[in-house]
């Protein structure tokens, strides 16, 4: 049986489906589990970086973080049993500007960037992975290049290049860590959206 810290960040304001999901983990009689709601200050890498700490300050097995507006649909406490160093929940996210606009938060890096995981089924070992919702083992925590691993990564010139949840992965595989992301396991995300972008896509709106 493990012991697993679950932290719920939030800026005070926690989607019901979050909730209720939480309360079906907690019910899960499987491990020692102990909920944390940290309403920590912004930016994200600074809110991220204390949950880390908070974390390896204790004396739990796992890490399981769950963002505010992402509900896991299963329950994630199935993954501890895979042994994994890291494995993200897959979240739907939505950028208007981008083709598709909608894509899962998992990613490969290419010479200009990042693009979409070619292949989003079952379990799979990826590159870079968003943290909206994700289990991590104590032994990636204590690896002393992971001290501080959501900062983001800036040029020379103060410029950010690689955000807090890319930088994390990146961290994590130079020091040897997997990273992986189970699309079987995938999570709601609730966003505020602008019907107007949906009317730009086409074969979203029927054409008369």
């Amino acid at each position: 049986m493990a012991s697993v810290l679950i932290t719920v960040l939030n800026t005070g304001w926690v989607h019901k489906s979050v909730c209720e999901s939480v309360q079906r983990i907690i019910s899960d009689p499987r491990h020692t589990k102990t909920l944390l709601w940290p309403a920590l200050a912004p930016p994200l890498y600074n809110a991220m970086n204390q949950v880390a700490k908070m974390f390896r300050d204790g004396e739990w097995d796992y890490l399981l973080h769950i963002d505010d507006d992402n509900a896991p649909i299963k329950n994630p406490l199935d993954l501890i049993d895979l042994e994994l160093d890291f494995v993200a929940l897959p979240t739907p996210i939505w950028k208007p500007t981008d083709e598709p606009a909608l894509k899962w938060n998992i990613f490969k890096r290419t010479e200009h960037g990042t693009q979409n995981w070619p292949d989003p089924s079952g379990l799979q070992r990826v590159e870079l992975a968003g943290s909206g919702c994700f289990l991590v083992a104590r032994r990636v925590f204590e690896h002393p290049d992971m001290q501080n691993p959501w900062f983001p990564c800036y040029s020379q010139e103060g410029i950010r290049m690689i955000g807090p949840d890319m930088a994390f992965c990146l961290r994590a595989a130079k020091a040897g860590f997997g990273i992986h992301a189970h699309f079987d396991y995938t999570c709601t995300h609730v966003k505020e959206l602008d019907l107007a972008d949906l009317m730009a896509i086409p074969n979203v709106v029927p054409q008369s």
